[in-house]
């Protein structure tokens, strides 16, 4: 069984990108862990104040994790929206530092689109590739996420999805290599996605229906950065049915 690492950048960020993934590798007996590298202290639709709205979104994040079956979270404390600004050094020891620590023989993260060209999203993937390249043959196999464009569209009916215009998911994406179908863990996906409260209250990911969420979430697309040992049998565990 595969040690699988996500990296990411705010709390809701491993739901929405990678839920599937994350809760398949679990059911598969993989031990799944993720480093949040924000507490994602600059938005919430419920209340005001960073500490406040860093102290919610931790706990948000612990039950979500539950959800998808982890078993370590990380959440470090650099600045939300402030990330390709941090010390490189810094952000990418944090990074390391937890690959050695659990041992990950797969990493996924985000695309070099960021989803949606969030500058946060965008430097995620630029220190997990920097952290990967410095590990040289010993490093993980990486499997960045991505959407196509127009994902978002028939789930948002026009209105924003986290406060992003639906359109920008997938804008320009880079073409994936893999896509996994997570229509078998749809339900613990959603239910991980919708226990961010602050992030979701009022917004299409609360409201749209259980057939819109299948077709906007129940498939996933990823992208291998870096093959890496271990990479491709974790795919195939993924992939194979289990009736």
């Amino acid at each position: 069984m595969a040690s699988v690492l996500a990296v990411f950048a705010h709390p809701d960020d491993e739901s929405l990108a990678a839920g599937g993934a994350l809760a398949l590798s679990a059911a598969r007996g993989h031990r799944v862990s993720l480093l949040c590298l924000t507490r994602g202290e600059g938005r919430s639709v419920l209340i005001s104040g960073a500490e406040a709205v860093a102290h919610i979104r931790a706990r948000e994040l612990a039950d979500a994790a539950r959800h998808l079956g982890m078993t370590t979270v990380r959440l470090e404390t650099f600045r939300d929206g402030y990330l390709p600004w941090e010390d490189a050094t810094a952000v990418q020891a944090h990074i390391r530092t937890m690959i050695d620590d659990v041992q990950a023989d797969v990493v996924v993260t985000f695309d070099e689109d960021g989803l949606y060209w969030h500058p946060d999203h965008i430097a995620v993937h630029q220190h997990v590739m920097g952290v990967v390249a410095a590990m040289g043959p010993a490093a993980p196999a990486v499997f960045c996420v991505t959407m196509p464009a127009g994902q978002m569209r028939e789930l948002a009916s026009g209105l924003p999805v986290l406060g992003i215009a639906a359109e920008a998911f997938g804008a320009d994406a880079p073409a994936p290599t893999w896509r996994l179908n997570v229509a078998d863990v749809i339900d613990a996906k959603v239910t991980a996605l919708r226990a961010h409260h602050s992030q979701v209250t009022g917004d299409p990911l609360e409201s749209a229906t259980p057939a819109q969420l299948l077709a906007a979430l129940g498939m996933e697309h990823y992208r291998c950065a870096h093959p890496g040992p271990g990479g491709a049998d974790w795919q195939h565990s993924l992939e194979a049915r289990h009736d």
